[in-house]
């Protein structure tokens, strides 16, 4: 049975906060100083304290909610994340990429050879010809020069993770938001926050910035028509607009979370069989890079920020989730657009509202099912994690079609004294290689 309206306006959700900081003592009231130290509750995370005493006295009134508190760990919680950010791009209505049902052209393998594509568009050039059916994508004739069978599935997997990279994050943040920090301590229910080790996380949300890639790790695209239109030519994700989250905890340590890094070639991933639901799609492995306090002492990094919001603390998005319980109201789901809108300081698309919106509700449901089922505490205490490499990538003596065709190209420019060539003359110079070698 449909729930009545006049009950949806009662039954609202409200953020409850995490303690942001250790500044002052649940107990006596008093601050902290250079010389003091606050602790907090062991148990649930939620209160400091300056001392033992303090602790005590305050526990009549500290039991009730302690005792019903789940601190959840995000380093086994986050691969949960990752697979609600790795549905998304199975989701039915997600546009197709035009590079996975159209015929590949040249040879994109990994190598070297690649990244010969610099000079003429940003990253690894994609030369993509007629449209083939659905049984034919990731297929050989999809791809005829492919290194290895596992060069070809890389590569579509790749590309069927491109795009919508702000929207997806979004997605997994609101949704996280009003499942997780909307329960609540009382008879009968639990609450349930993140911790990072030994502090809670205080806030979380999404940063902007730029992300250090090799430039044979993006692609851009060159459609070839054999009607006689131009050929039509796009990049792709760009590495200087790229959004990742971060976790901050109440001690001021920072994590970071990316899953948008597969397509990057960069193949940190997580085995997404510990963390299904029964409503989740199926998944293998799922693409996750989560920059905890080893990777960022012990590497370099490989972001430089250039702004961050908060969704934890965004008061725009406690309103917005308010109404969640049931689904989306359309207030609620101008306010996460505004919200995704006011940050990248663009417009969306419709697909790109449309999308955000259709993803969250998949969240609400999936993150609902986990909390509900307590499923957190059958996840690894240490992920299954591992880095997916490219066959073949370091054989450097192995001569592929890119190189033979990088070769005629060249000889082309100087032959028709084009020392920079349009998208047309690459058009040109690309169909006569392929005529020359009966392609």
């Amino acid at each position: 049975m449909s729930p009545n309206p006049r009950q949806l306006d009662y039954e609202l959700r409200s953020v409850r906060l995490p303690i942001e900081n250790l500044g002052q003592c649940a107990a006596c009231h008093s601050e902290k100083t250079a010389t003091s130290t606050l602790r907090l509750c062991s148990s649930c995370l939620q209160c400091a304290y300056c001392s033992l005493d303090c602790q005590k006295s305050d526990w009549p009134n500290h039991k009730g909610a302690c005792k019903l508190t789940d601190c959840i760990e995000l380093s086994t919680f986050y691969p949960l994340l990752a697979c609600l950010a790795s549905s998304a791009h199975v989701h039915s209505d997600k546009p197709m990429n035009p590079a996975i049902n159209h015929t590949i052209l040249n040879s994109p393998n990994p190598g070297p050879s690649s990244s010969f594509s610099s000079s003429i568009a940003p990253g690894n050039l994609i030369m993509l010809g007629p449209e083939i059916p659905m049984t034919e994508w990731g297929s050989p004739k999809w791809w005829p020069t492919a290194l290895s069978p596992k060069v070809r599935s890389k590569l579509f997997r790749r590309l069927s993770s491109e795009g919508y990279n702000l929207q997806n994050l979004t997605a997994v943040c609101v949704a996280l938001l009003a499942e997780m920090y909307t329960t609540t301590a009382r008879v009968g229910e639990r609450r349930r926050i993140l911790r990072y080790r030994s502090s809670p996380i205080a806030d979380f949300g999404i940063v902007r910035g730029a992300v250090e890639v090799q430039p044979q790790d993006t692609f851009s695209y060159m459609h070839l028509s054999d009607d006689g239109t131009p050929p039509r030519s796009w990049n792709g994700p760009d590495p200087k607009d790229h959004y990742w989250l971060y976790f901050r905890t109440t001690r001021g340590e920072e994590v970071t979370l990316d899953f948008a890094m597969y397509y990057y070639n960069f193949c940190y991933m997580v085995d997404s069989e510990p963390y299904q639901e029964p409503c989740s799609p199926p998944l293998s492995f799922v693409s996750a890079f989560f920059c905890d306090r080893p990777l960022d002492r012990n590497a370099p990094s490989l972001y430089t920020e250039k702004g961050r919001i908060s969704v934890l603390r965004n008061t725009v998005l406690h309103d917005a989730v308010a109404h969640t319980l049931h689904g989306l109201r359309p207030a609620n789901s101008n306010a996460i657009i505004e919200f995704m809108e006011g940050f990248s300081g663009k417009r969306s698309s419709a697909i790109e509202r449309d999308l955000t919106l259709k993803w969250l509700m998949v969240n609400f449901q999936q993150l609902e099912s986990a909390l509900r089922r307590q499923s957190w505490k059958r996840y690894p205490a240490q992920p299954p994690v591992g880095i997916e490499g490219d066959p073949g990538e370091l054989d450097l003596s192995r001569m592929d079609n890119d190189d033979e065709w990088l070769q005629f190209f060249r000889r082309w420019k100087k032959q028709h004294k084009k020392s920079k060539p349009t998208k047309e003359d690459v058009a040109e110079a690309f169909k006569a290689w392929r005529s020359e070698r009966k392609l």
